[in-house]
């Protein structure tokens, strides 16, 4: 697995996190 990839992978969770939090 690419890093760059698992990097936006957890942004995007984070950012779905904040927007459900």
């Amino acid at each position: 697995m690419d890093v760059r990839e698992l990097a936006v992978q957890k942004k995007r969770e984070l950012k779905g996190f904040l927007t459900v939090g």
